[in-house]
C-alpha cells in the first residue's frame, strides 16, 4: 500500500520508425489529465500486489522532434488523488507513517535525460530519467517508454502524442520503510498518456 506518482516521465517523444515528425524545434504539450493513468503496485505479504492509482496529473511536455535530447517533462500530481479502491486503506496511506500527504501534499517528476533505445514492436523506445520529489524526498527515478502513436486528436483536432511508460521505484529510497518485513520495498509504477498540443 504504497503510492507513487511520477507522472509521465513519458511523454517525450520520438522521431523514428515512419512517425509522422512535427516541424523543427521544440513544441509543448499539455499533458491531458482526463486520458492519462498513473498507476502504481507493490507486494503486500507476498500474496499479492496491492495496486492504486493517482488521478488527475498535471504538466508539460517539450518535445523536439530534431534534438530528442533537448525533449523534457515537468509533471505533478496531487497527494489527496491516491485512489487505491479501499477508502481505509487510502487514508493510511496518505497518513503520517506514509507519505504523509499533509506535509507532502504534492509530488512532481522533472526529467533531466533521454536516451534513444532499440524500437520495441516498430515503435520508437526511450530511456527517461529525471528527478522524482516524492514524500518530503528528491530521488533519482527512471522510465522506459514507448511512443505508441503521434498525430491528430480526433476529439480535439489538435495534434497530439501518446506513451506508455514502466518504471519502478524504493520506497526506503524516500523514508517509506514502515512494516519492510511484510510490505515489499520495490514500487510499480505504469503510465499511459495522452499529451495534447495547444491551437495552432
Amino acid at each position: 500500500m504504497i503510492p507513487f506518482v511520477a507522472l509521465a516521465a513519458g511523454a517525450l517523444f520520438v522521431a523514428s520508425s515512419g512517425m509522422t515528425v512535427p516541424a523543427a524545434g521544440a513544441v509543448s504539450y499539455e499533458i491531458d489529465s482526463e486520458h492519462t493513468h498513473v498507476s502504481w503496485s507493490v507486494d503486500r505479504f507476498g500474496f499479492a500486489r496491492t495496486m492504486g492509482s493517482f488521478v488527475a496529473p498535471t504538466g508539460q511536455i517539450r518535445f523536439d522532434a530534431g534534438n530528442l535530447a533537448n525533449s523534457s517533462v515537468e509533471a505533478q500530481v496531487s497527494m489527496g488523488n491516491l485512489r487505491s479502491d479501499l477508502a481505509e486503506r487510502e487514508d493510511i496511506v496518505r497518513g503520517k507513517f506514509w507519505v504523509n500527504a499533509a506535509a507532502n501534499p504534492v509530488a512532481s517528476f522533472r526529467s533531466t535525460a533521454v536516451t534513444v533505445l532499440e524500437p520495441v514492436d516498430g515503435k520508437p523506445h526511450l530511456r527517461v530519467e529525471g528527478v522524482l520529489d516524492f514524500a518530503g524526498r528528491q530521488a533519482p527515478a527512471a522510465f522506459d517508454v514507448t511512443i505508441n502513436k503521434q498525430g491528430k486528436d480526433p476529439v480535439t483536432g489538435r495534434a497530439a502524442i501518446g506513451i506508455s511508460a514502466r518504471g519502478a521505484i524504493s520506497r526506503k529510497t524516500f523514508g517509506l520503510a514502515a512494516a519492510p518485513q511484510l510490505i515489499g520495498d520495490e514500487i510499480e509504477i505504469r503510465i499511459e498518456s495522452v499529451a495534447i498540443a495547444p491551437p495552432s
